[in-house]
This record gives C-alpha cells, sequence and structure tokens, in this order.
C-alpha cells in the first residue's frame, strides 16, 4: 500500500504596530524589522523599505488633517494596515501586517467662516434676541480642534455669544441681545470674538472683528427748553 504525502509550506503571522504623529520627517526610519520585507500594499503610496529592506520610512509628509477632510482616514482615528511578506528563512513564507496610526498634532488654529461682519440691529430690539455672526471650524481633531469663544472688549455687557456644535470641530456662533439700546447715546458697538483651541502643549488663538450698528426708531417727541414763553406785543397808534 502506498500513501501520497503533501507537504504545504508552513505560513507564518507577525503583528506589528506603532504610532507616528502627522508631518514627521520623510526618509527616516520609523520602525525596524528583524527580517527583510516586501510591502504587499502601500497605503497612500507613503512608505518604502530601505536597509536591505529592515527599515520602513516615509516617503511623503502625512497630513493628517488634509486626509481627514478627503475622507482617506477618520477625523477620530487615522488608522491603517500594511501587509508585508518575506521569505527570507528560505522554508516558510511570512506574511506580517503593521499597524500604523497617525496622531495628531495642533497645527491648526480656528477659521471665521461666513462673517457677519457689519450687523444692524433695531433700536427697540428685544432683550434675548438671537442673531447669526459667523461659523468655526478647526481643522484638528480631538482635543485639538476643539474651540471656546468670548468677547474681548463687551463693555457693560450689552451682548453675550450663544454656541452651537454642529461637528465635533465646527461651531455656529451666535450673539445674544443683554441690554435695551438708546441709539441716541451709543449707535455702534465695535466687538472682538477671540477663539482658542484646547491643545495641550500649544494653544492656537485666533480673532474677528464685528461691528453692530443700532438702527433709529422714531421714540423721541420734539422736545421745548420750557412749558412756557412770554411774549409782549407793542402797538403803536398811527
Amino acid at each position: 500500500m502506498f500513501f501520497l504525502l503533501f507537504i504545504f509550506p508552513l505560513v507564518s503571522t507577525f503583528d506589528y504596530s506603532i504610532k507616528i504623529e502627522e508631518k514627521s520627517s520623510i526618509n527616516k526610519s520609523i520602525y525596524e524589522f528583524s527580517r527583510p520585507y516586501e510591502l504587499l500594499n502601500n497605503f497612500q503610496s507613503s512608505f518604502s523599505l530601505t536597509n536591505n529592506n529592515k527599515s520602513l520610512i516615509l516617503t511623503k509628509i502625512i497630513d493628517r488633517d488634509y486626509w481627514c477632510t478627503q475622507n482617506i482616514c477618520s477625523c477620530d482615528i487615522c488608522s491603517f494596515i500594511l501587509e508585508l511578506f518575506s521569505n527570507d528563512d528560505k522554508i516558510s513564507p511570512i506574511f506580517s501586517t503593521i499597524n500604523i496610526t497617525i496622531t495628531d498634532i495642533n497645527d491648526h488654529s480656528c477659521q471665521f467662516l461666513d462673517i457677519q461682519n457689519n450687523i444692524s440691529l433695531s433700536e427697540s430690539i428685544q432683550i434675548g434676541h438671537r442673531f447669526p455672526i459667523a461659523r468655526a471650524i478647526d481643522y484638528d481633531s480631538g482635543i485639538n480642534g476643539q474651540l471656546s469663544f468670548k468677547f474681548l472688549n463687551n463693555l457693560n455687557n450689552y451682548f453675550d455669544l450663544n454656541i452651537i456644535n454642529l461637528s465635533i470641530n465646527e461651531y455656529a456662533i451666535y450673539g445674544i441681545v443683554k441690554h435695551s439700546f438708546d441709539r441716541e447715546l451709543n449707535e455702534k458697538y465695535d466687538l472682538i470674538i477671540e477663539a482658542h483651541d484646547h491643545g495641550l502643549s500649544q494653544v492656537r488663538i485666533n480673532r474677528t472683528k464685528i461691528t453692530i450698528w443700532i438702527l433709529d426708531e422714531n421714540d423721541n417727541a420734539p422736545k421745548f427748553n420750557q412749558t412756557e414763553y412770554s411774549i409782549q406785543v407793542n402797538f403803536f397808534n398811527f
């Protein structure tokens, strides 16, 4: 009796995982393997192998925030897998994966969009009235993209800010009337809005200026200097 024995090559799998900052330097090793590999896939053509195929390097500057806006990666977690192959030991091929996570750096400050630089409000407008000012966005992620806002020169607290979160790093900015107006006393309010992010290593700040004009209402009747006047009339006989 004869038996046929088929011998299939064994395939081993080893997994690696690294984190690198966006905009890291190119042509520098980001990981050293113990054996030579070949890349089976290359995410966005951003990597290469050198040093006898044992060193993984970046070949392009990675702008994580740009990738996010193009839906290449997620704003929350920018992570992807490279597949590797090695036949170095001549016995069994080795298929490996390396998970690469791109961490965000705080390289963006707030951008103000759709700004209403000149806003007109009626002199008789009600306290509590809300009016749109702008949108704001920070293209960083996590706390680097979270923003806080305040007025820098809100004299006598005539106005307040109302901030609405549109997404993780985008906001709608509204003003709230907090005080009644008298145009005859003041017809214009120049205000500066400051936005700062919550970056740990560095806080980035941006500001924008708006002008609020108070429109006149017919709320004043004519006034005389005194309530009574005396007039003497002289008559002459001719």
